[in-house]
């Protein structure tokens, strides 16, 4: 579980630091008041060139107040997002159509699996939230190898702001 933990926090760590190096063009793109559905057409709008359908979908019960936070933290409204990774990466969906360059895209495709993310993000839920659930050290080091070369990676792509 420790494990699983401190791969979900590396990778929360590099996308506030994509939140605030690559910021909101527009802070008003989610609002307190966004639904569920309006988040998802945005999500669809603004990464839909990135991802297909499906992945996107995997995002659909994401808290737009969350997402709203990161937001927020990016622009400067907020000096912390006090968010976990879940809507810090859909933030960072949001942001890509505003930059081009923006390292994220610039990963090869099969480091920034939205499925990838999505596995870490449910074990480490699972495991940490007092369920009883363990992972075990397969699934532990499996997410740790991916969070270590998708961070390999998106170091490498910093240039390209």
């Amino acid at each position: 579980e420790e494990l699983i933990g401190q791969c979900q926090k590396a990778n929360e760590a590099c996308f506030k630091f994509m939140l605030r190096e690559w910021r909101f063009l527009d802070d008003s793109l989610i609002t307190p008041q966004t639904t569920r559905s309006d988040l998802r057409r945005s999500l669809h709008q603004y990464a839909g060139q990135y991802y297909s359908q499906l992945d996107l979908d995997r995002f659909e019960k994401v808290q737009p107040r969350n997402v709203f936070s990161a937001i927020g933290y990016s622009t400067g409204k907020f000096t912390e997002p006090n968010v976990s990774l879940q809507p810090l990466l859909v933030a960072t969906l949001l942001g890509l159509a505003d930059h081009p360059n923006h390292p994220f895209v610039q990963i090869p495709a099969s480091l920034r699996a939205l499925a990838d993310f999505e596995a870490l993000m449910n074990d480490r839920n699972s495991a940490a939230h007092a369920s009883g659930q363990h992972v075990n050290v397969t699934t532990a080091c499996q997410h740790a190898v991916f969070t270590l070369k998708w961070i390999q990676s998106f170091l490498q792509n910093l240039g390209t702001k």
